[in-house]
């Protein structure tokens, strides 16, 4: 059996000093099924990081994480993450969502922006939106995925993004 070692970009020193100890709760997330791992397997990280206030405010207007990005055509395994400065070791993940591409240049956003919910009562979040667009279609986004936050560790510096993980043909 291969090995792939998942590097995740965040930014802080605490979470460097943990930055193994995530990669081996990554992968344990990722390959939870079991099951070799193919020695081509490729993954990718879009990040940014933000001081956040909870609740959140509408002055916080949007920020974004932006790269461009080579893909090669295939299956690819899309989640989005956010670690507190404080606990890098225990990072939040999204649901996975599958994609398959073509081969080509695409532009890869993380965005933080704030959102106003009622469930009952007036309740103030970030919404983390990501994004990946086919530079050669240059239209509307070809792929989505999104999730809200609310108070995960308080106020404090995040680490959020979203990893692919090319998964097969």
């Amino acid at each position: 059996m291969s090995t792939i070692t998942l590097r995740m970009p965040l930014r802080t020193c605490a979470a460097r000093s943990v930055r193994a100890l995530v990669a081996a709760l990554v992968v344990g997330s990722f390959f939870s099924a079991g099951g070799p791992v193919s020695a081509a397997s490729a993954d990718a990280w879009n990040s940014g990081a933000e001081y956040l206030r909870f609740p959140s405010s509408p002055a916080f207007g949007r920020k974004c994480a932006q790269r461009d990005i080579y893909l090669r055509a295939g299956e690819y395994r899309w989640r989005l993450y956010s670690a507190h400065w404080a606990h890098p070791e225990n990072p939040t993940w999204s649901p996975s969502r599958w994609l398959r591409v073509r081969a080509g240049w695409y532009r890869w956003q993380d965005c933080l922006k704030y959102e106003q919910v009622w469930n009952g009562q007036n309740y103030r979040i970030y919404q983390h939106v990501a994004y990946l667009d086919e530079k050669a279609t240059a239209g509307a986004p070809a792929q989505k995925w999104w999730r809200e936050w609310g108070r995960a560790y308080g106020d404090g510096t995040y680490d959020y993004g979203s990893a692919l993980l090319r998964t097969g043909n």
